[in-house]
């Protein structure tokens, strides 16, 4: 299901809502909208299977699955997603993802390849009970995002950039001509937002949303293990989100071991990176609930290593 080069087709290429769904050997390709669209509002869909899809040149997600009980992403490619009609953007500008598991549970992300996106590659959201292994994220903005998702499973995957394709794969918003950060390898956040409802606020450790009233698990519950992360940005990083919403967000129980981490390229003409980024927003002395929190966050039995010449102070 394809648009050509010259003949963009708009709108998704292919959409889908409702139970016991397998999408199988199928390529879409060149679109300004999003490539694989799976989403219904209610009630929650159950049992996709996405197998052999390949989704090139879209001008949004690759895929985008949303309210969904069980499924299964496997043996999949996502290529060049978010790209087509934002040529010529400049910052502030939206990040899509390539392939985004949208307040999902029982989810597995299995043997597929994601590259080139100019957002996060690979994103959990609102989502639990996720298992991602054995695949390849590479020259994305950033490969692998956990945003608001708890009880996940990352290993056995990797994690790279190609040194000389330059800051077009790793920028957000492409007209921009700043010096950037190469695309980072795995970010862990709160960001506070809504799959359903609205006004998000922070309550007990979850994301509150209103009309109608949800709750999101934030951040807990995250093995990190067995992956290889080579010339990133930074190697994985913690971030406590926005400082906008109301309340305290938790990142909680994350277990990062076993991992190799191969060099970090970091900024361009900078002398060195970070493989392990904390970052806390400044408190706010006005509203002084808006911060976050850590708690047992444990970094253990990784290889770090780098030229010691080029980073002679990391």
């Amino acid at each position: 299901i394809v648009g050509t080069v010259a003949n963009i087709s708009t709108g998704h290429l292919l959409q889908l809502s409702g139970d016991h769904i397998f999408v199988k050997n199928i390529t879409l390709q060149y679109s300004s909208g999003i490539g694989l669209l799976i989403a219904r509002e209610n009630p929650r869909q159950r049992n996709i299977l996405i197998d052999h899809v390949t989704v090139d040149h879209v001008g949004s997600f690759s895929m985008l699955t949303k309210g969904i009980d069980t499924i299964s992403i496997i043996n999949s490619k996502s290529l060049y997603a978010s790209r087509i009609g934002f040529e010529n953007s400049t910052s502030p500008c939206q990040w899509p993802s390539g392939i985004k598991l949208l307040d999902n549970s029982t989810c597995i992300v299995n043997n597929c390849e994601v590259a080139y996106t100019r957002g996060e590659g690979l994103n959990f959201q609102n989502s639990t009970l996720c298992n991602a292994y054995n695949n390849k994220l590479h020259d994305n903005n950033l490969n692998f995002y956990d945003e608001n998702s708890s009880k996940i499973m990352f290993h056995e995957n990797l994690i790279y950039n190609t040194p000389n394709i330059g800051s077009q794969y790793w920028r957000g918003c492409l007209a921009d001509t700043t010096a950037i950060w190469s695309g980072d390898g795995i970010l862990i956040a709160n960001e506070g937002s809504c799959s359903t409802g609205s006004n998000p606020v922070f309550e007990n450790c979850k994301t509150k949303c209103s009309f109608p009233t949800v709750y999101y698990p934030n951040v807990d519950s995250i093995f990190i293990y067995n992956n290889i992360l080579q010339k990133v940005g930074s190697g994985i990083s913690f971030w406590e989100g926005v400082t906008s919403i109301v309340g305290i967000n938790c990142i909680k129980n994350v277990f990062v071991f076993n991992n190799t981490f191969i060099e970090t390229m970091g900024m361009p003409g900078a002398s060195n990176s970070g493989f392990v980024k904390f970052f806390f927003p400044s408190y706010n002395l006005i509203a002084n609930s808006f911060y976050g929190s850590m708690e047992n966050i444990q970094i253990f039995n990784n290889i770090f290593t780098f030229d010691t010449l080029a980073y002679a102070t990391m």
